[in-house]
């Protein structure tokens, strides 16, 4: 025999006045979706018969759980008909409020349900993965030949940035400090003359006068048009008794560039020589490009007073001590 589903009346076709009126529009929309469809054809006269067990497949526990939870959701439409019908008094509005029901919850599962699974990817093959490779090391290859162009490129920024450094620090007195700024300079530009001149001074300071020395030295033969070199140079050979080359090395200078700092330190090896006449004219030009030095004022009274010129002496020893005490 073959089993049959539960037996319902088939919901007549003739609508309503008062639902033709006012809900046409959405019952016909209704009708023509696909959903009011499998609805109508789940409430017809009487149901297709069950589909029968292929084998062993399809036990008959499977199938009375099959025949109950179909009863179960006749129950429910059946409930939710005569309960729309006793609410609104329509014929057909169980089944549009009962579609609405249904599809809600669809509406939103559909909105929130998780994107199906991508389909599986062919492995790659041997050409595709040596392209791969290849990419991935031009690639590295290149970000790593920008890193060091970038490193390199930024070298005098940063050697600057350290020779700045340096001479903050040379005007307090950290002369230690100030030198080891200068070595990271001359680390990153072998070749940075005023990083070597900066050094020389530094080192010059604290009594490393042979290092110093060769700093200077350094500086000029990186660029011999280094005037405050050579006036460094001299200085530091004027307090070792070499007055000869201190004389040369400050005579060096002011053709380069004539400074006030360049011709008071001549003029001071020229006094030790005994050239009082040659130091007084150094003073004198000294103070022209240096008016408020009070130390050129007395070094020039000393060679008048050698000199003999005591009224001149005198003069300049008041403007010394005037020029003292306004500082």
């Amino acid at each position: 025999m073959t089993e049959y589903s539960e037996v319902i009346h088939p919901i007549p076709r003739r609508q309503s006045p008062i639902l033709r009126k006012r809900l046409p529009s959405l019952f016909n929309r209704l009708r023509a979706s696909s959903s009011f469809s499998r609805q109508r054809s789940a409430l017809n006269l009487e149901l297709k018969p069950a589909p029968q067990p292929r084998g062993n497949r399809t036990s008959e526990g499977d199938l009375l759980r099959l025949r109950q939870g179909k009863r179960r959701s006749f129950a429910f439409n059946n409930f939710l008909g005569s309960f729309c019908r006793c609410a609104f008094r329509h014929r057909h509005t169980d089944i549009i409020l009962g579609e609405v029901l249904r599809s809600f919850p669809l509406r939103v599962w559909d909105f929130v349900k998780p994107p199906p699974p991508l389909p599986g990817r062919r492995p790659l093959n041997r050409a595709q993965r040596r392209l791969i490779r290849v990419t991935a090391i031009v690639l590295a290859l290149g970000a790593s030949a920008w890193g060091v162009y970038a490193y390199i490129a930024s070298a005098p920024d940063r050697a600057a940035g350290h020779y700045q450094q340096g001479m903050s620090l040379l005007g307090p007195g950290d002369f230690q400090g100030a030198a080891a700024e200068f070595t990271k300079a001359i680390r990153i530009i072998p070749e940075y003359a005023d990083a070597y001149l900066g050094r020389g001074k530094a080192r010059q300071a604290v009594g490393q006068n042979e290092t110093a020395l060769a700093d200077f030295e350094k500086a000029i033969s990186i660029n011999p048009t280094l005037d405050v070199a050579f006036v460094s140079r001299g200085m530091l050979r004027s307090s070792r008794g070499d007055s000869q080359q201190a004389l040369a090395d400050f005579t060096r200078s002011i053709e380069l560039h004539p400074t006030a700092e360049a011709y008071y330190q001549r003029g001071l090896t020229r006094q030790i020589l005994g050239q009082a006449p040659s130091a007084v004219d150094d003073f004198n030009r000294a103070i022209d490009r240096d008016p408020g030095a009070p130390f050129s004022y007395r070094a020039r009274a000393k060679a008048k007073r050698d000199l003999g010129d005591l009224a001149g002496a005198r003069k300049d020893q008041e403007t010394a001590e005037r020029l003292e005490k306004a500082q």
